[in-house]
């Protein structure tokens, strides 16, 4: 009897080892470590200070163009204010797309067409590590 007790003593801190190994929960090892990038374009145009392509447009063209870089993204649309070097407020309509899977690089080719094809001066690009996950339902 106590070789018994002895051998699943023996087989259940084997077994428990094996689970516990990683040091982290089931949660935490579908969980990603990893860049997420938050780009927001103004709307304005840099020669004009004025919104000269709707937001509906802007929001498309810039939707092409990252759609040739990356898989996916998420979009809203946001109103910024800024003041020039002479001290004047603009205010304007902005788009912010947030990239998670994605690179450097890519983030690099997409701002460099958005200020091209949206006569912008700058993109704001804001790199934040995070922990993320594409949830696809309960486990069994």
């Amino acid at each position: 009897m106590k070789k018994i007790i002895l051998m699943i003593a023996v087989v259940s801190t084997i077994l428990f080892s094996f689970t516990g190994c990683t040091g982290k929960n089931m949660e935490e090892e579908l969980q990603e470590e990893g860049v997420k990038y938050t780009m927001y374009i103004g709307l304005n145009d840099k020669n004009s200070y004025i919104q000269e392509i709707s937001t509906e447009e802007a929001e498309q063209m810039v939707t092409q163009i990252a759609l040739q870089y990356v898989d996916g993204f998420t979009q809203t649309t946001s109103k910024g204010a800024y003041k020039d070097e002479a001290g004047v407020v603009t205010y304007e309509n902005s788009l912010v797309f947030s990239f998670y899977d994605a690179t450097e690089e890519q983030m690099k080719n997409i701002m460099d067409d958005v200020l091209e094809d949206l006569n912008q001066n700058s993109v704001l690009i804001e790199r934040e590590n995070v922990n993320y996950e594409f949830y696809e339902g309960g486990m069994e």
